[in-house]
């Protein structure tokens, strides 16, 4: 069987080498190509480009890098064309993807969706390309609104990795700068946030957290190294949000996008919880500013979260259990080739 794996950023190339490897493990013979970061090539998916390249967000980003992304996604239709994959398995990245799948499924091509758009978060958004496919959202409450797009939606816990909290705590001295890994979104948020950081006068080292492969330079380290060491977090919204949680650091929440991005975006995101952990756990636990969030606000919001940052530990640590099952992407796995080779039997 051959199957393609799209994955177009960071946390799709985790999730596609945990994928890849819980594949191979279930079929050793499997032929595994795709769009593939490190992690990806690691677990033994053959190349035909870069997963990274597609890394962008806000809109303003993708119009300033358009004639790459599209050059990027001609590559990528002419190299599935010549492997001519069994499946294809979109992993996240919808504006790469959303092209890609409707290629395949003209061509007759079984496709899948791992970490599926985040409709939740949109009012009324429907994507067509949903319509009859296998989609393995990474929460629970995600379903329901990819079932409006007519998709076939399979939860089996969340697949991606589960760091444990300490029962004891957080034990070191660091205060957790987690700004994403795409360079536009971390160009426009790490300055603000180490300025808040600053004001905040905490008794904590601020450690900006780094993507991967990048020589760490002062104050910064690696995002595991960064969160093993936190007592406390201010982050984008996303992974690095629910990582934090997971680990039991109570976390600030934050976003400053562009006027381009919040105008686009204006009366159209859902109300309520915006953050991971929040809407797992049906409550604002985590505090989010997401908007036009100065320095100085910011640094306030860190002294208070710091002052009941006890009990906001306390009720993280309910996250992991609300996540389902621990072996998501082992049955994930199980059900894509089980699917596949009932679709063959036809």
């Amino acid at each position: 069987m051959k199957v393609w794996l799209s994955a177009g950023e960071v946390s799709g190339d985790r999730l596609g080498a945990l994928l890849a490897t819980e594949l191979r493990g279930i079929d050793p013979g499997i032929r595994l190509a795709g769009l593939a970061g490190p992690r990806m090539r690691d677990a033994g998916v053959v190349p035909h480009g870069d997963a990274l390249l597609f890394a962008h967000a806000g809109w303003s980003s993708v119009a300033r890098h358009l004639p790459s992304l599209v050059l990027g996604a001609m590559r990528s239709l002419r190299a599935v064309r010549d492997f001519q994959p069994d499946l294809f398995v979109a992993i996240d990245s919808p504006g790469l993807n959303r092209i890609l799948l409707r290629r395949m499924r003209s061509r007759g091509i079984r496709t899948a969706w791992l970490a599926p758009p985040q409709l939740w978060a949109w009012r009324d958004r429907v994507v067509p390309e949903l319509s009859g496919m296998d989609a393995y959202p990474l929460h629970a409450f995600e379903g329901a609104a990819l079932e409006r797009s007519g998709a076939q939606v399979h939860w089996f816990g969340f697949p991606g990795p589960r760091p444990e909290a300490s029962p004891s705590g957080p034990s070191g001295r660091t205060l957790a700068l987690l700004p994403g890994s795409r360079s536009s979104w971390r160009a426009r948020h790490e300055p603000l946030f180490r300025d808040a950081a600053g004001l905040a006068g905490l008794p904590l080292d601020p450690v900006v957290a780094i993507p991967e492969g990048r020589v760490p330079g002062v104050g910064e380290a690696p995002v595991d190294d960064v969160l093993h060491h936190a007592v406390l977090a201010l982050a984008l919204p996303g992974t690095g949000v629910l990582e934090s949680a997971l680990r039991g650091v109570p976390t600030l929440v934050a976003a400053h996008p562009g006027q381009f991005d919040r105008w686009l975006v204006r009366d159209r995101i859902t109300a309520g919880a915006l953050s991971l952990p929040n809407r797992i756990l049906g409550d604002m636990i985590l505090p989010e500013n997401v908007g036009t969030p100065s320095a100085c606000e910011l640094a306030d919001e860190l002294v208070r979260l710091w002052e009941r940052r006890e009990d906001v530990r306390i009720r993280l640590a309910a996250l992991s259990v609300a996540m389902g099952p621990s072996d998501g992407m082992a049955r994930i796995a199980r059900h894509l080739l089980e699917t596949q080779l009932s679709t063959e039997c036809v």
